[in-house]
């Protein structure tokens, strides 16, 4: 079987290089819409040739993430049981999620097998479309080989006490078995589905009301993430699950595959694949270096200047990139060497580098308000400019947390180098690259030239001229930046798809209603009412993911929120706040796991404990900047009330 894993590699590895070039296609189709508008001749069906490019790029990219472990899982519990009980449970999960993969593969030939029966076709340029979902269905059979191989690899650590013999008839066993398994669930798939429709349908469990079924799946789910099952394959799984059981079982297929298709081909979720490129390919032309060298010239000699200049570049660099990890990432690999040569405290260096790489979520283009924006139907433009002040303001924030830091510690950010006022000029020209593009973009978008694709499509190609100008982008450096692309968009999308097919499992369940209902009828101010939305929400971003937090309970709390009076775009603004001190906080706390696999590859890397003890005086900020915001809320519309 060697033979046929090695060919299964190549074929990956050949995807995702379609995928890539799919990726390049799309950005350079929506930049030549621009330019042919501006003429007066747009590209003629641009909008559904780059759903479907989308679709490609995030189909050939499914394995690939999962075998760069790139989908989000939570490991709190996992980690609390012995290895061999920690395998059990990685093998328990791989077989899950490859049942759901199987299922997904099926539904999705299927329903391409009826879109081309039934002669549909694209609305404009009237493409067979089924083509498309044939080549995710094939994708998603990769994906599921793949899920197949796991299963494998934790029996074989399951059974590493047989002999070579022993294990080599156990394996071939469990090919037989799952060959059987899946020729008898497609040979009798009808009649199955059938028989759970008229046995498990919510009409034989009278007593057990929607919303109870509701709560019980949200508990399951719960569970389940603490296993390190990724959390889009949990809510696809518990979505399609539950939206059987009360309604139907071949709607939940047909909504599995459907909803699937729909969030990767939507046209207006390009947009995080087009702005997660931008970033990448600004990271590793270097632009990232030039905004740190540039804040250091000016604020290098203060007490804890070293730290004030990684936190501001931060700021800057999240106006190109839009991602938390990557903006902490990025900053790690500059920042935490620059401050260990000059002799700052771990704490203080490792906890500015964390905390200002939450600064990503907030500042424009922001993956996060991207997907709170499609979840809400709220204007990306609108949510994208509402951003910036708040980011300026947390960015100043974290300056005086750190300024009072040093006042009381000042052998923890001892001054560095002093510069002359000529050569904090000349560092100027280090941050015109990202105000070019900064301005390109969101200008674009303030005065309504571009939509938020068209945005992130010229953003990118800014970003690339600017880098070819200046000679500081290789081939090899481009590609990577495609690579990593694939992989986050890949995650984001998958999350996105799976949060889709849950939440329609939440709608028929009418808990969303029911919660809004129960915390209307409360006889409380609706800030306190907030006050409690913004709690849970911080709970919560202490053992989750900010996406998945979010894709979780919008569904939940958005029309509560509504209901209250709240402006929603201000909403938005403050649970990417409240978010992005969970990216900091134990136990799931990304960011601090990020800086801390960055310091690892040093000679003298960082402790977790010095990051986590870093963090708190960041904490204290953003509960300050929340209340301002609360107190203020034209800090956040004030730009998006002047927009178009």
């Amino acid at each position: 079987m060697n033979g046929f894993w090695n060919g299964y590699d190549w074929l990956l590895d050949k995807l995702k290089i379609i995928g890539a070039i799919s990726l390049v296609g799309m950005t350079a189709l929506t930049c030549a819409d621009v330019v042919g508008r501006f003429f007066k001749h747009p590209v003629y069906g641009s909008v559904e040739l780059v759903g479907m490019m989308a679709t490609l790029s995030i189909a050939m990219a499914l394995a690939y993430t999962h075998k760069e472990k790139g989908h989000i899982g939570v490991e709190l519990l996992v980690r609390l049981f012995s290895e061999k009980v920690q395998t059990m449970i990685g093998l328990c999960t791989s077989v899950v999620s490859m049942i759901l993969l199987a299922i997904i593969t099926w539904r999705m030939a299927l329903y391409a097998h009826t879109m081309q029966k039934s002669g549909e076709v694209s609305m404009l340029l009237e493409l067979p479309e089924y083509l498309v979902i044939y080549v995710l269905a094939f994708c998603f059979f990769m994906f599921f080989l793949l899920l197949f191989h796991d299963v494998l690899d934790y029996i074989g650590l399951l059974i590493k006490k047989y002999s070579d013999t022993s294990r080599n008839i156990i394996k071939k066993g469990v090919y037989v078995f799952f060959l059987v398994l899946i020729f008898f669930l497609w040979y009798f798939s009808k009649e199955i589905i059938s028989s759970l429709n008229s046995n498990f349908s919510i009409q034989n469990f009278e007593s057990i009301n929607p919303t109870l079924a509701g709560i019980i799946g949200i508990i399951i789910m719960l569970v389940i993430f603490m296993t390190r099952m990724p959390v889009a394959y949990v809510m696809a799984l518990i979505g399609f699950v539950g939206f059987g059981f009360l309604i139907s079982y071949k709607g939940g297929l047909n909504l599995l595959s459907r909803n699937i298709y729909d969030a990767f081909s939507s046209y207006g979720l390009t947009t995080i694949p087009l702005f997660v490129l931008m970033g990448q390919i600004a990271f590793n032309c270097g632009i990232s270096r030039k905004l740190y060298d540039t804040a250091y010239k000016f604020l290098g000699n203060i007490q804890g200047g070293l730290a004030m200049t990684t936190v501001s570049a931060c700021t800057a660099f999240g106006a190109v990139c839009g991602s938390s990890p990557a903006t902490a990432a990025t900053m790690a690999t500059v920042g935490l060497p620059e401050m260990k040569r000059y002799g700052y405290a771990d704490e203080l260096s490792s906890g500015s580098v964390a905390s200002g790489g939450g600064l990503g979520m907030i500042m424009p283009p922001s993956v996060v308000l991207i997907v709170y924006g499609v979840l809400t139907e709220q204007s990306i433009g609108k949510l994208f400019v509402s951003g910036i002040l708040p980011a300026i303001l947390m960015t100043i924030l974290f300056i005086i947390s750190i300024y009072i830091w040093c006042l009381f510690k000042p052998d923890q950010g001892p001054k560095g180098e002093k510069f002359t006022l000529k050569q904090k000029i000349k560092s100027l020209t280090g941050m015109i690259d990202t105000l070019a593009v900064f301005i390109l973009v969101m200008g674009g978008l303030f005065i309504g030239l571009f939509t938020p694709t068209e945005a992130a499509a010229v953003g990118v190609f800014g970003v690339v001229a600017v880098s070819l100008i200046r000679k500081q982008i290789t081939w090899k450096a481009f590609v990577k930046s495609l690579y990593e692309t694939l992989r986050t968009s890949c995650m984001v999308m998958f999350l996105i798809a799976g949060a889709v097919v849950f939440g329609k499992f939440l709608a028929v369940s009418r808990i969303p209603f029911d919660i809004a209902n129960w915390i209307g009828g409360f006889d409380l101010p609706p800030f306190l009412i907030m006050a409690i939305i913004v709690l849970v929400y911080f709970i919560g971003g202490c053992v989750m993911d900010a996406l998945a937090l979010i894709m979780l309970t919008i569904p939940i709390f958005f029309q509560v929120v509504l209901n209250l009076g709240y402006d929603p775009i201000w909403f938005g603004v403050i649970i990417v706040l409240v978010t992005q001190m969970g990216v900091i906080t134990p136990p799931v706390g990304i960011n601090v796991y990020v800086v801390y696999g960055v310091s690892q590859a040093s000679k003298d890397p960082v402790s977790l404990e010095a990051i986590f003890k870093g963090i708190v005086p960041f904490l204290f900020a953003i509960v300050v900047g929340i209340i301002l915001m609360v107190l203020f809320p034209q800090i956040i519309l004030f730009l998006p009330n002047l927009m178009f």
